[in-house]
């Protein structure tokens, strides 16, 4: 079972044959992602804009300079990138993946 939490909204999905058709007939995608563990990526009907970080220390510390904080330390998965989650000032989180290079 896949368990996925997007902007306060938990979400479930069990693979099947109906989740598939329904799959084909909504705007999400999933898929597993290529990694040493399970991990999926989710593709939703509104694209946004992917910005690449090249460095997530340096994200931690400008949210850290800006009265933000680092309320998920840098978690590296060798060979695939690196991950952290921080929170602005106003209370929203965000989260960067730096890919290991």
């Amino acid at each position: 079972m896949l368990r996925v939490k997007v902007s306060g909204l938990n979400y479930q999905y069990q693979p099947s044959s109906r989740f598939e058709r329904e799959q084909s007939r909504s705007d999400w995608e999933i898929e597993k992602f290529n990694a040493p563990f399970d991990f999926y990526t989710i593709h939703i009907a509104s694209r946004g804009k992917l910005n690449k970080v090249t460095s997530v220390d340096d994200i931690a510390e400008r949210f850290l300079d800006g009265g933000g904080s680092v309320v998920r330390e840098k978690l590296t998965i060798p060979g695939v990138a690196s991950l952290i989650s921080c929170k602005d000032a106003r209370g929203q989180v965000f989260s960067f993946i730096e890919e290991d290079r």
